[in-house]
């Protein structure tokens, strides 16, 4: 099959503009994750010591 250099254009700019997305999705849903768990820990220590607290007053 022969391609012509319109279908190669609009591949080539079609991967240029995704990849960048990708990276930038891939690296704003890694921080995104880590802040989810960073708040899921505290509000875990959070209940856990007011629990406590209950427990021992």
């Amino acid at each position: 099959m022969k391609f012509t250099i319109f279908p190669k254009l609009v591949l080539t700019m079609l991967l240029l503009t995704l990849l960048p997305l990708l990276g930038l999705w891939y690296l704003d849903s890694t921080r995104e994750r880590r802040m989810l768990e960073t708040d899921l820990e505290r509000n875990i220590a959070q209940t856990a010591r007011a629990a406590v607290a209950r427990v021992n007053a």
